[in-house]
């Protein structure tokens, strides 16, 4: 957790890809969330995660639960550098971290 707010302040370039409902991202989610996918439909939408396998690639969700189950998918797809932030937006919040809640991703 501490570690993607840190690269998220210095700037390190990743994508972040948020596997909860749009309703649960419309509630609340990171500013710097990349695309909204949920994680029962990352199959069918690959595409849209970067070409480069080797991206640094953060899964994010309430819990961790259902980003820890895109993050073994996508390593079975060959991302290489993919990691689920597990405690997701209850522990985002609850360490005082901000989050919006626009509904674009």
């Amino acid at each position: 957790m501490a570690e993607l707010k840190s690269q998220s302040d210095s700037g390190v370039e990743m994508f972040v890809v948020d596997v909860r409902t749009q309703g649960e991202f419309d509630a609340g989610h990171l500013e710097f969330t990349d695309d909204l996918i949920p994680y029962d439909e990352i199959e069918n939408n690959l595409n849209r995660l970067p070409d480069n396998k080797e991206t640094l690639i953060y899964c994010f969700c309430r819990r961790g639960r259902r980003s820890g189950i895109t993050t073994n998918y996508l390593r079975l797809n060959g991302f290489t550098n993919v990691f689920n932030v597990e405690g997701g937006i209850i522990v985002w919040t609850k360490v005082g971290y901000p989050i919006v809640t626009d509904s674009s991703p």
